[in-house]
């Protein structure tokens, strides 16, 4: 998966991690953060270990009740250098609506991962995308002829009202030489518009080199961090203990065992009230 998501340790989380074994509470004793994976990953462990009983295992909706997204890693650095600077701001929008659908919070959104958004759109398209793509191929061809049929008129319009007393011929010629003028023109604005299209290209995909490096050694440093805390938390002393859980079972013949106990010594107390009055 290339993008880490971490996810803030609410009271549930923390309920959670609680019931943990020591080694696992000893690492996030101090923590805000954990790594989704590490906690959906924790909560199936648990699960299984406990054979999916109702009474001992854990809901994952549950205990990622109140939690919010804190920040979003992205190492893939390639898929970012694919993207083109419409098809990133295409997929930012998208990000930021499915945030808002689900009501997080929206002051890190420059950290959001706008990648898995275009993830979702590769490899598709609808029609509304094919119908867009035909009208602007069919108003580009449009532009063209109007601009050839323009020119041609101008030409020969030119040559009509400002020498009339020229051959008719000469009329055409002129339009056809403006013609060739368009023509010449369009290709060069072509040849310019392609090659500032692909600088702002070429810029987006060193920026989101230059990003997905920061965030490649975000993530780096964050891993190290996590190691050294784990490290550190294995040489110190536990303060939860681990201490057995009773049974609600045990607990209930507990309890009839004392209130058989209590029945059992009853008629040895009546007894001896007897014999006093005796």
């Amino acid at each position: 998966m290339p993008t880490q998501v971490l996810v803030s340790i609410s009271d549930e989380i923390r309920y959670f991690l609680n019931s943990q074994p020591a080694a696992l509470r000893k690492v996030y004793r101090n923590r805000d953060t954990i790594d989704l994976d590490d906690l959906c990953k924790m909560v199936d462990d648990h699960n299984r270990r406990v054979h999916h009983d109702k009474r001992s295992s854990f809901v994952l909706a549950d205990v990622m009740k109140n939690c919010k997204v804190v920040a979003r890693l992205n190492n893939d650095e390639e898929e970012l250098s694919k993207l083109s600077p419409v098809e990133r701001m295409r997929a930012e929008a998208a990000e930021r609506k499915y945030q808002r659908s689900i009501g997080a919070d929206l002051k890190g959104a420059s950290r959001l991962n706008f990648v898995a958004a275009a993830h979702r759109k590769q490899g598709t398209s609808t029609v509304a995308e094919e119908v867009k793509g035909v009208s602007e191929n069919i108003s580009t061809a449009l532009h063209f002829i109007m601009a050839f049929l323009g020119s041609f008129a101008f030409g020969y319009y030119f040559i009509k009202i400002f020498r009339e007393y020229m051959d008719p011929t000469y009329r055409y010629l002129f339009g056809g030489f403006c013609c060739v003028v368009t023509l010449f023109v369009e290709a060069l604005l072509f040849i310019v518009r392609d090659q500032k299209a692909e600088l702002i290209a070429k810029n987006a995909r060193m920026k989101a080199r230059e990003r997905a490096r920061a965030e490649a050694a975000e993530m780096k440093k964050y891993r190290e961090k996590l190691e050294e805390e784990t490290r550190k938390a294995e040489d110190e002393p536990d303060e939860l203990d681990d201490v057995p859980a009773v049974t609600a079972i045990e607990n209930g013949e507990g309890e009839e065992e004392s209130e058989s106990s209590i029945l059992r010594r009853r008629p040895i107390a009546s007894a001896s009230v007897e014999e006093v009055d005796n």
